[in-house]
């Protein structure tokens, strides 16, 4: 079965820390509205890669995210993947695991853009079912 979180819009709007965020305080400094095709833009962008936190089960690849109509798609899958950091006998969750039986992608700003002090808006549209 195939979850799909969908992002049509982020951006970011920020202020001085000491002014209150009232709209017409805000300055937007960063957006991406998704108005291209492909994988997410890498300019603005970055992967994780594997497991990765919180003994999750899924597997986190860039194949599962890709831009389609404005859109950013987040895919999970249920398939299974071999582990390439597999250790046998391994006491490090992220080593012990020959296979993962759940992929997914997480798509982060780091090392690309950051902040301190602001309002993030996002509009998206993701699915209530229990795991999403």
């Amino acid at each position: 079965m195939k979850k799909q979180l969908h992002f049509l819009l982020l951006a970011l709007l920020v202020s001085s820390p000491m002014k209150a965020q009232q709209p017409d305080s805000l300055k937007l400094v960063w957006h991406d509205e998704f108005d291209y095709t492909g994988a997410p833009d890498s300019t603005r962008w970055q992967y994780e890669y594997g497991f990765v936190r919180n003994h999750e089960l899924q597997w986190y690849q860039p194949q599962n995210a890709r831009v389609i109509d404005g859109v950013l798609q987040i895919i999970g899958r249920h398939e299974k993947v071999p582990n390439n950091r597999y250790r046998s006998g391994s006491r490090d969750w992220r080593r012990n695991r020959e296979t993962a039986e759940y992929t997914s992608a997480c798509v982060l700003t780091r090392d690309r853009f950051s902040f301190r002090y602001g309002r993030l808006e996002v509009r998206a549209r993701i699915p209530i079912a229990s795991g999403a």
